[in-house]
């Protein structure tokens, strides 16, 4: 359902050879958002629909999703020849998709191991419906 919008990569628009020029701007982007933060909590729908209906992916909410992590090899032809999944590490998906480690811990250490720790950091939990009981 997250996939269901393009992610945005705030690394792009930088040199793409020099990736640690994408981190010290992307971590320069993030002092800069933070000042101009509203450190508010917002009901559920404030950050509006994607286009298959789920609410605030964008905003303070990301999908745990059940994808592993995994490296893998790419043949000539650019199909995957080999894979190797490392479902230690899950990825989660909102305005951009993370590869998180420990996804519940205390917000104020991080969860990445490079750049600023998050504010508020929530994901949802959903289930399958179960058909009601019989009844008697």
């Amino acid at each position: 359902m997250a996939a269901a919008e393009r992610y945005g990569d705030s690394g792009a628009e930088y040199e793409a050879a020099d990736p640690g020029a994408q981190m010290l701007a992307s971590y320069a982007k993030g002092i800069s958002l933070r000042t101009k933060a509203d450190p508010g909590l917002y009901p559920a729908g404030a950050f509006g629909l994607n286009s298959k209906g789920l609410a605030d992916v964008a905003g303070n909410v990301w999908e745990w999703t059940d994808g592993c992590m995994q490296n893998g090899q790419l043949a000539p032809d650019g199909t995957v020849a080999e894979t190797d999944p490392y479902c230690s590490v899950r990825i989660t998906g909102g305005v951009h998709r993370a590869a998180v480690i420990d996804f519940v811990r205390d917000a104020s250490v991080g969860g990445c191991a490079v750049g600023l720790p998050p504010d508020h950091l929530g994901f949802r939990l959903v289930r399958a419906e179960r058909p009601p009981a019989p009844t008697a």
